[in-house]
């Protein structure tokens, strides 16, 4: 086979994984079902291998010339890093398996992309991927919470309290659960459509006017604030940009430019005319006021973590350092503060650089094609957006992101440097271990999504009481992945509950070894010990000390300091009693 043919397969084999890879991610939220961060993960492994293989055969790599390499290398070592001193391996491990999947992809699209064709095909993936999750918002706020709210009152199931607040609502979340994250997702691609929708015919801007519409339309539906002003914003400046490049002669680009800001402005008092606009600025400020709550505990973390937590730990030691009027949060719902607190200063200074670099050529990208502005001025919403959202975490958006940076890089850096390979036994052998290293890699990554969906079937188990099978699904989960403390912990809850105590002991003990800043580990460990330490004043002085682990990494919850006064009580230790006592009541009305 002669050289035009291996790179012409390679190609389009590897455009084809990626068209599928863009209108899968959206579609199947890595928030609701984690098995699916694991698919797009081995998508792109496939597409390293395709790329890899190509090059070894050809007998040379060709890598395209860009600045970013080194600020992206610097981030991901410090991803990396941050795993080795995590306060929660597992967590950490889970958030890597992630990000560095993506920033593979960036690097693999860099490479890969080199004919319009390409961009053609991902890009219209991404609309239609856009368009299938608009729609779909759209069904969902005029029929879908109906049907869906009449389907859980008719199951015999414990439904989540989260789950049936969110069902409460009239808000649209679509794929991804969480109405915000939704409203980021159509950020981002809505100025892709817009710069398509310019240089397209005819037809192509029918079908693009009725993304754009769709995608507008299910944002509004999300009744999401920061994703409705960063839209107004992020609209204006698009057409004004978009509009000077198209009209070039002066006078029709005032006029167009007076024209689209007047539709903005008229835009944006239809909107505050249909809304109550006392109760959206009251909302919106209280909005902002939760956030500022969870940053508050950001300072304490970095002074505590200089180095960070460990990428994905955010929620695991949060509540240590929460102010008493705070949410509990699992992200803090600022992706630069988060970054801070679980990579460290160095670990956001290189994030903050990559960012700086892909910018700093923006002139240049300007005139290279309409494209490009749509994903720069998609890449600028993420940003913005990310200031008060946690869109960096979320799988159906991050991706995008260095998949709009890949795209970019590559139609703006076309020099190459070339590394040759000639020897016929060292392709064979480099194909070889590249094989093993695919399946080894594979292997590890469907690993813990395995251990998920049989601790998934557990929770569900127990749900419908069914103890033993619960009970045989987390040892399965714990097969999998032995690095999960929540395994453990809710192994130990079924054995208590079965009346198996010094088993359940054992297990909450492993769940603490594995995380030991979850402060409702220690506090079942501490009530268990306490509670079969009757005339064992070992185990009962143990009891105690868990107790006062919880309260010290949760140092705001009311029920907590309560129960450690009772104990404390019981002990005559009536002083300290009274005075968390006193503490937990002065807790309970700040959080009021």
């Amino acid at each position: 086979m002669n050289r035009n043919k291996i790179e012409e397969i390679a190609l389009w084999l590897s455009t084809g994984f990626l068209a599928f890879l863009v209108l899968f991610r959206p579609l199947v939220s890595g928030m609701s079902y984690p098995w699916s961060n694991t698919i797009c993960q081995l998508i792109i492994l496939l597409i390293l291998a395709i790329w890899l293989i190509k090059c070894i055969w050809l007998g040379e790599f060709k890598l395209a010339g860009t600045s970013l390499y080194i600020p992206i290398l610097s981030f991901t070592f410090f991803v990396i890093l941050s795993c080795i001193y995590s306060v929660n391996l597992n967590a950490s491990l889970k958030q890597t398996y992630i990000i560095i999947p993506n920033i593979l992809l960036c690097f693999l699209v860099i490479n890969i992309v080199k004919k319009r064709k390409q961009v053609f095909i991902i890009t219209a993936c991404l609309v239609l991927a856009a368009t299938i999750v608009s729609f779909y918002g759209i069904y969902q706020y005029f029929w879908g919470l109906d049907e869906t709210r009449n389907w859980v009152l008719q199951q015999n199931i414990q439904f989540h309290p989260g789950v049936l607040s969110r069902l409460g609502i009239n808000q649209a979340f679509s794929t991804f659960v969480i109405r915000n994250a939704l409203a980021g997702y159509l950020l981002l691609i809505l100025p892709l459509c817009i710069s398509l929708f310019l240089v397209s015919k005819s037809f192509y801007r029918l079908l693009l006017s009725i993304a754009a519409a769709s995608i507008i339309l299910c944002l509004y539906l999300t009744y999401s604030k920061g994703g409705w002003g960063i839209f107004l914003i992020l609209g204006l400046v698009s057409i004004l940009i978009l509009m000077y490049k198209k009209f070039r002669h002066k006078k029709r680009f005032y006029i167009v430019s007076i024209a689209a800001i007047v539709c903005l402005v008229i835009f944006s008092a239809m909107f505050l005319k249909i809304v109550d606009r006392t109760n959206m600025i009251r909302d919106t400020s209280g909005s902002f006021k939760v956030r500022l709550n969870y940053w508050k505990a950001c300072p304490g973390m970095v002074k505590d973590f200089p180095f960070g937590s460990g990428i994905g730990t955010f929620g695991s030691i949060y509540p240590k350092y929460k102010v008493p009027q705070a949410r509990e949060v699992q992200l803090a719902h600022n992706s630069f503060l988060q970054l801070w607190t679980e990579t460290g200063t160095l670990g956001i200074l290189s994030f903050l650089l990559v960012w700086i670099m892909f910018f700093r050529d923006w002139r240049k990208t300007f005139r290279v094609a309409y494209v490009s502005i749509g994903m720069y001025m998609g890449c600028g919403a993420f940003l913005i957006h990310s200031l008060v959202d946690f869109d960096f975490y979320v799988p159906g958006i991050s991706m995008n992101v260095w998949l709009f940076i890949g795209i970019i890089e590559a139609q703006r850096h076309k020099g190459t440097k070339i590394i040759k390979i000639s020897s016929l036994f060292a392709k064979t052998i480099i194909s070889i271990f590249l094989v093993l290293a695919v399946c080894i890699v594979s292997i590890i990554l469907v690993r813990p999504s395995i251990a998920e969906i049989h601790k998934d079937r557990a929770i569900g188990c127990l749900c419908g009481d069914n103890i033993r099978l619960a009970e045989e699904e987390l040892e399965t989960a714990i097969r999998f992945d032995k690095t999960n403390g929540q395994y453990y912990y809710l192994r130990g809850d079924i054995l208590r509950r079965e009346g198996r105590f010094e088993k359940a002991i054992a297990n909450y003990r492993k769940a603490i070894e594995r995380n030991k800043y979850m402060p409702h580990y220690h506090f079942a460990l501490g009530k268990l010990l306490l509670m079969r330490g009757k005339g064992n004043s070992v185990m009962i002085e143990e009891g105690i000390k868990e107790f006062e682990k919880t309260v010290k990494l949760y140092p705001t919850k009311p029920f907590y300091l309560k129960n450690l006064a009772y104990v404390y009580r019981l002990m005559g230790r009536n002083e300290e009693a009274g005075n968390l006592l006193l503490k937990a009541e002065q807790m309970g009305k700040k959080s009021e």
